[in-house]
């Protein structure tokens, strides 16, 4: 789940989600699918997610959402997508 977010593969995360993968699954800096998606500007990926109820609100290691960085980055059509 986590290699299909950072890819921007947003098959590959559907059918991982499909399959069980847990959609706040994290990493060791606790960053979620939906944080990797962000930081790859990955759209697709961060729609398909939020779809499946991705939390835009958990806080990564540094204790940032997934909203603060898409903000923070400039990614505005993923700050849409996650309701900001």
């Amino acid at each position: 789940m986590l290699a299909a977010a950072r890819e921007g593969d947003a098959d590959a995360a559907a059918v991982a989600l499909r399959a069980g993968a847990a959609v706040e699954a994290r990493d060791s800096e606790q960053r979620t699918p939906l944080m990797h998606a962000v930081l790859g500007d990955h759209v697709a990926v961060a729609r398909v997610l939020v779809a499946m109820g991705a939390d835009p609100g958990i806080r990564d290691a540094q204790g940032r959402t997934a909203l603060e960085n898409a903000r923070r980055l400039g990614h505005e059509e993923i700050v849409a997508v996650l309701g900001g």
